[in-house]
C-alpha cells in the first residue's frame, strides 16, 4: 500500500461516544457507533500495527455544544489525542470542524502534499 491520510478519524474512539454510550442515540448508528468508544472497546485500540506510510489530519475547531466533552483540543466530535496512531508517519492539526474537513481547502491541500510527497507541508 502506498501513502495513506486519515482526516479525523477516531482512531482511539471519541469521547463524545463514551458521553452518549448508553443513550438511544448509540442505538441508531448500530455496533460500529458503539466501537468508537474510547479505552480497551475501541475498534481503533484493536487493529493490527500499521506497517505503510500513513499521515494523520485533526482539526481544531470545537462545537460549542460538544466543546465541554473534551479535555483537549478537538474537531467538535473526536479529540486531536484520539486521531492519532502508533507508527504514524507524519501529524499535522488544521482548524477546521470535523464536518467542514471535507470542504476545506487546506485539508485538501495537505492530503496532496502526503501523497505526492509522504509527508505534510510544515
Amino acid at each position: 500500500m502506498g501513502e495513506v491520510v486519515l482526516i479525523g478519524t477516531p482512531n482511539k474512539g471519541s469521547e463524545l461516544a463514551d458521553y452518549y454510550s448508553d443513550s438511544w442515540l448509540m442505538n441508531l448508528g448500530g455496533g460500529i457507533s458503539r466501537a468508537l468508544v474510547t479505552g480497551s472497546r475501541s475498534l481503533g485500540n484493536n487493529l493490527d500495527a500499521i506497517d505503510f506510510n500513513i499521515g494523520v489530519i485533526a482539526g481544531t475547531k470545537p462545537l460549542g455544544l460538544t466543546n465541554d466533552r473534551f479535555k483537549g483540543p478537538n474537531d467538535g466530535l473526536v479529540s486531536v489525542e484520539s486521531t492519532k496512531l502508533e507508527g504514524m508517519s507524519d501529524f499535522i492539526t488544521i482548524e477546521v470542524g470535523h464536518a467542514q474537513m471535507r470542504y476545506s481547502e487546506e485539508v485538501a491541500n495537505q492530503t496532496i502534499h502526503f501523497l505526492q510527497k509522504g509527508a505534510f507541508e510544515h
